[in-house]
C-alpha cells in the first residue's frame, strides 16, 4: 500500500512539472525537479522513474538555455541601441554647440546661417554673393537675373546644363519645379550644391568638403541648407 502510494505521488510530481514545463514555470519545475530527484535517489523502489526525471531535466537545461540566449540578444540589441541613442545625442550636442552667424545679401536678397568659425572672403564688387571657408570647408552663395542670356529660361535649363558640365557620376539629384539639388564626389571632395529658379532671378548654394569628413560637416550641411531663404520665389 505504502509503495503504491510513493510510486503514485511520484507520477502526480511529474505530471506537475509537465505543466509547469508547458506555462513556461522554468524555475518552479526546476525546484520540483531537484526535490523529486531527492526522493528517487533515497528510494530504490521509485528508480524506475530516473529515466522520465533525466528527460524532465533535459527540458529544463534547454528551456534556461533558451532563455539565457533570449536574454542576451536582448541585452545585446538594447546595447546597441543605447550605443546608437548615445551616437545620436553626442551629433545632437556637437550641432548645438556650433555658433552660427547670419547673412543677408542686399542685391538678391537671399540669406543663410553660416558656422561663425568659417572666415569670409572679400566680397565681389558686384555684390552677387559670399564665398565662406575654413581649411577644408567652403560655402558659396550667389544669385544672378534669369532670362538675360537667352530667352524663356526654364530650371531644366541650368539643370540640364549643370548635368552636362559634371564629369563625374551624380550620386544624389533631384529636380522640383523651384528648385534642384546635385552631389558628387569628384577628387575626394563632396560637392553639394542647390539651385533656386525664378521668373527674375535665381539663387545658388555651393558646398564643399572632404568625403572622409561627411560624418563631421553632414549635419552642418543640413543646417544651413534648412535656414537658406531664397528670394527667387
Amino acid at each position: 500500500m505504502e509503495e503504491n502510494n510513493q510510486t503514485s505521488s511520484v507520477e502526480e510530481k511529474i505530471t506537475f512539472i509537465n505543466e509547469l514545463l508547458k506555462k513556461n514555470n522554468i524555475s518552479e519545475a526546476e525546484k520540483e525537479l531537484k526535490l523529486i530527484q531527492a526522493t528517487i535517489s533515497s528510494n530504490e523502489i521509485l528508480n524506475v522513474y530516473e529515466s522520465k526525471v533525466n528527460e524532465l531535466i533535459k527540458q529544463v537545461e534547454l528551456a534556461t538555455s533558451e532563455t539565457d540566449e533570449n536574454e542576451q540578444l536582448s541585452n545585446s540589441t538594447n546595447e546597441k541601441n543605447e550605443k546608437e541613442k548615445e551616437k545620436e545625442r553626442k551629433k545632437e550636442s556637437k550641432q548645438k554647440s556650433i555658433s552660427y552667424q547670419h547673412y543677408t545679401n542686399e542685391r538678391y536678397g537671399f540669406s543663410l546661417k553660416v558656422p561663425s568659425n568659417l572666415k569670409m572672403a572679400p566680397p565681389p564688387t558686384n555684390g552677387d554673393g559670399v564665398r565662406f571657408y575654413s581649411e577644408d570647408f567652403e560655402v558659396t552663395a550667389y544669385g544672378n537675373h534669369t532670362n538675360i542670356i537667352s530667352e524663356n529660361e526654364t530650371i531644366e535649363t541650368y539643370y540640364n546644363e549643370d548635368l552636362n558640365s559634371i564629369p563625374v557620376n551624380i550620386a544624389y539629384k533631384r529636380l522640383t519645379a523651384n528648385w534642384y539639388v546635385l552631389s558628387y564626389e569628384q577628387n575626394g571632395m563632396i560637392t553639394y550644391k542647390k539651385f533656386f529658379f525664378g521668373n527674375e532671378v535665381a539663387n545658388t548654394i555651393i558646398m564643399t568638403y572632404p568625403a572622409s569628413e561627411q560624418s563631421k560637416y553632414g549635419n552642418t550641411v543640413t543646417h544651413m541648407i534648412e535656414s537658406f531663404r531664397s528670394s527667387a520665389y
